[in-house]
């Protein structure tokens, strides 16, 4: 059974005798709250280290010169035109860097051709990208199916560590933060050797500069 954001609250609450459920925090609106921004930040987590895990594929088409960035994309992999043929991205002060293929340049939320000969013009591109959560809206409302539920302790400390704070248990945050500090490692171990049997033509992998996080 997918995991709630009530079963997230009723655990939270299990973390402290002290936590009094209806007193500390309204839980329809407030503790839904802590939920759905302790998603969000440990979706860029998982973006920033194994951003495959939270992949999925939108269908964009050519509107107003051209293709809009997909609302629930956090970070955009790589962009196709319909046969599969990759469409690179070049910054806008540099519209030839790849001038041999095609190319799109990044103008706000919008993603415009680079003005190159084999440049998409019209049509639908596939946009591959790392999205954001689903947020609850409801307690009822099961957590993101993207979501590895082996680390709902993530989630969990946060808001456990949220219920403290408010009701100025200082005592008690030290231990929720290392709790929450392990459980976070952990998920960050995890997302590094999740799928360590995938095969590649090249060597290369994915990286970029990450001082905080350290990407796979």
């Amino acid at each position: 059974m997918a995991t709630q954001v009530q079963d997230i609250l009723d655990a939270a609450f299990g973390k402290s005798t002290k936590n009094k459920a209806g007193q500390i925090a309204t839980a329809a609106t407030e503790l839904l709250g802590v939920v759905k921004r302790a998603l969000y930040r440990y979706f860029a987590v998982i973006a920033r280290t194994n951003p495959w895990m939270i992949a999925t594929e939108a269908t964009v088409g050519f509107a107003a010169g051209g293709w809009a960035r997909p609302t629930a994309a956090q970070m955009i992999l790589r962009i196709e035109e319909t046969d599969g043929t990759e469409v690179v991205v070049v910054p806008l002060t540099d519209k030839i860097a790849e001038a041999s293929l095609p190319a799109l340049y990044r103008l706000g939320r919008t993603f415009f051709p680079a003005g190159n000969a084999n440049d998409p013009t019209s049509g639908d591109l596939d946009f591959i990208y790392a999205r954001f959560p689903t947020a609850p809206t409801l307690l009822t409302d099961s957590i993101d199916a993207l979501w590895p539920e082996e680390f709902n302790e993530c989630l969990i400390h946060d808001l456990a560590l949220y219920l403290a704070t408010k009701d100025g248990r200082n005592d008690e945050l030290p231990g929720l933060e290392s709790e929450r500090e392990a459980w976070e490692a952990l998920l960050i171990q995890f997302c590094e050797h999740e799928t360590s049997n995938e095969r590649r033509r090249f060597g290369i992998r994915d990286r970029f500069i990450a001082p905080t996080k350290v990407p796979a």
